[in-house]
Formats: C-alpha cells, sequence, structure tokens
C-alpha cells in the first residue's frame, strides 16, 4: 500500500469508524425529553387511532359535504383527496383557506370532468379548527381539464401549484366515454 492509500485508508476509518459503538450499560444517563413511541400498525383498522394528547377536527368529507361549483349550484364534495396546503389569510396562522387536490378520473354531468381542485375557509376558535361555510370547486375546465391531481407545493409567494400524478396516453382516454372533456395535443417530449 503507497503512503498515499495508507493516508487515505486511515482518514476513511477516522471519519466513518470500523468498530462497532459500545453497546448502553445501565450506568449510562437516559434520555430526556421526547421519547419515540411506536405508531400502531393495524392496517385492518376501521378506526382512526389518535395519538394520545394530540386532537382531531374534522374539516371537510368526500361526499358528505357540499361545495360550490362554477355554475353556483351547491353538491356533493369530490372524493379522493390528496395534496392539501393551508394558505394564511392576511398571515395567520389561525385564519385561512385549505386548498385541496382530487385524484380522481371519471367523468360527472354534475361534479365535472377529471380530478381537479377545491378549497375551504378554515378558522380556529377556542382551540378547535372549524369550517367556515361550504367549499368551493376550482374550475380547470377552460384550460383544458385535469386528469389526476396528485402533488403540489405552496410557492414562496403563496401561489398554490397543483401537478398530475401521470398524463393520459392518449387524447381517447382523456376524452372518457364522450364526456364533456374536451381533447387536446398531448406530447409526451
Amino acid at each position: 500500500m503507497t503512503p498515499k492509500n495508507l493516508l487515505l485508508t486511515f482518514a476513511a476509518i477516522s471519519i466513518f469508524g470500523c468498530a462497532e459503538k459500545p453497546k448502553p450499560t445501565e450506568a449510562d444517563p437516559k434520555p430526556e425529553g421526547l421519547t419515540f413511541t411506536s405508531v400502531v400498525n393495524n392496517y385492518d383498522n376501521q378506526t382512526l387511532i389518535i395519538p394520545e394528547g394530540a386532537t382531531m377536527d374534522v374539516l371537510y368529507r368526500s361526499v358528505y359535504d357540499s361545495a360550490y361549483y362554477t355554475n353556483g349550484e351547491l353538491l356533493p364534495a369530490k372524493r379522493k383527496i390528496d395534496f392539501l396546503a393551508y394558505n394564511p389569510i392576511n398571515g395567520s396562522s389561525e385564519h385561512g383557506h385549505i386548498f385541496m387536490n382530487h385524484e380522481l378520473r371519471h367523468d360527472d354531468p354534475a361534479l365535472g370532468d377529471g380530478g381537479g381542485m377545491s378549497w375551504i375557509e378554515v378558522k380556529r376558535e377556542n382551540g378547535r379548527w372549524q369550517r367556515v361555510g361550504h367549499g368551493n370547486n376550482i374550475d380547470f375546465f377552460p384550460l383544458g381539464g385535469t386528469w389526476h391531481n396528485c402533488g403540489g407545493v405552496v410557492s414562496p409567494n403563496g401561489t398554490i401549484l397543483t401537478a398530475e400524478e401521470y398524463p393520459p396516453a392518449t387524447n381517447m382516454e382523456l376524452y372518457n366515454k364522450n364526456s364533456t372533456m374536451p381533447t387536446w395535443p398531448i406530447s409526451m417530449a
């Protein structure tokens, strides 16, 4: 081994170590502060398990709650909620809008085509969150519609951006059973 290789090997051993970490003993100090409690992983459970010390406020339920659509009708809220974003009103951490994507691919004469987004106004009062009014559907039809709104992000200036999970393979797939969703050229480049 050359002196240069020996120096690199020594540096790697010094940085990354080569011995096992010593096992804790009774004399070692006990951890203080936050400790991790394993998450219940019963995937067959039909009940939401709330960790001890946490609270839950139901703000919006797909199908059970209502949303205003572009035509002014109050209809059932769209399903399959995915991305969520909180956008404060006047910088407030207790009053704002929650935007949500709908990862949904179907045509419906009342609810519109594809996924899209909707939003609700929320406010925290007396330590609990509550919805203010009904939901509001965002209509992407003038832009050509959307399909599977999956991920999203809030830009530094507060703009909510939504993204498709994956593009349709063809215009015919997008047109889905003679729905009102328009077709347009899709480039896969």
